[in-house]
């Protein structure tokens, strides 16, 4: 009834930038760092049907190229220009998993879940005091992330037990719901601003959840799934700019699936972003607490509408 797998991965990695401008082919960073990256589950399986996993893990998050690089580079989607940061250290992620899991049958699933999470000094995406068009990034000093997840799958002829009635055999619902609290010490960083806050990209809940029905009689299929993710910080202020938020959007995603010709033949109807809601960019008003978007009280940054897309695929296998 119990399992335990450990393991260790050993990374070694070199990562060199060079610029023309200046001295031609000048090097502009040069890393070699060679990390240890242990990992621990611990499976208890109650019986068939529960079963309880604690797991440790180590992982990685290094910068990118334009994240380390000093040159500017223009986002058209935010209007706003980028530039890297040569200085840029890698973060050390601890990670500690707690889940408790059922599988009642047919496919099913209902899992509870707890996670902690350390990041030794966080990459945070930062807005120039002195221009409110120019991001740059920046380590924070550490941060850390926890909180609690629920996910569940079920098949609404075996809920009701309907063994009868087809459709609702193939009639399926499931969702995914995080609660999610974070904390980053920006201690000594940036004068007059808090020394803990929300970390940067971190929304405090994530939401998932769809319905699906699966005909393999008459290879017939259709899913509806909806995304919601909370307010988080889009860009991180200083104590003469705010910080920037972004506002929750509700993403509904529909896909409808038929196959013909033994599954030779297959013809696929996507539609993505189907209530293509606005996205918007805001700082709140001087005396507001709450992070939640309030258009009366709180100034819009910038707003977008990206509109659906839909997408009709036919494909054939030899």
């Amino acid at each position: 009834k119990i399992r335990v797998i450990a393991g260790a991965r050993i990374e070694s990695y070199t990562q060199k930038l060079t610029v023309d401008y200046q001295v031609k082919d000048s090097v502009y960073v040069n890393n070699t760092i060679t990390d240890l990256l242990p990992s621990v589950n611990f499976i208890y399986n109650i019986n068939e049907k529960l079963g309880i996993r604690l797991a440790y893990y180590k992982t990685l998050n290094r910068a990118e190229f334009r994240e380390l690089a000093g040159a500017n580079w223009y986002d058209p989607e935010t209007r706003l220009s980028n530039a890297g940061n040569p200085n840029l250290e890698r973060c050390v992620i601890q990670n500690l998993d707690a889940r408790f899991e059922v599988y009642p049958g047919r496919g099913q699933l209902f899992t509870i879940s707890g996670f902690y999470k350390y990041f030794d000094k966080p990459i945070e995406r930062y807005m120039y005091a002195g221009n409110r068009q120019q991001v740059y990034y920046k380590n924070a000093n550490s941060a850390v992330v926890y909180g609690g997840e629920m996910e569940y799958r079920i098949n609404i002829g075996a809920i009701l037990k309907k063994d009868s009635v087809k459709f609702l055999n193939n009639l399926s619902v499931f969702s995914n719901l995080s609660l999610i609290k974070s904390e980053v010490d920006v201690k000594g960083i940036d004068e007059n601003v808090p020394d803990k806050r929300q970390m940067q990209g971190q929304a405090p809940y994530i939401i998932n959840a769809g319905v699906s029905y699966i005909d393999n009689e008459n290879n017939f299929s259709f899913t509806a799934m909806v995304n919601r993710v909370g307010q988080r910080i889009f860009i991180v202020g200083s104590n003469i700019v705010a910080n920037r938020w972004e506002n929750p959007r509700t993403v509904l995603d529909l896909q409808a699936t038929k196959s013909f010709l033994k599954n030779r033949l297959e013809i696929r109807f996507n539609v993505k972003d189907l209530l293509h809601q606005d996205w918007i960019v805001y700082y709140k008003g001087t005396d507001r607490k709450s992070n939640v978007y309030k258009p009366d009280d709180d100034y819009l940054n910038f707003k977008r509408n990206f509109g659906s897309s839909y997408s009709f695929v036919i494909s054939y296998k030899f």
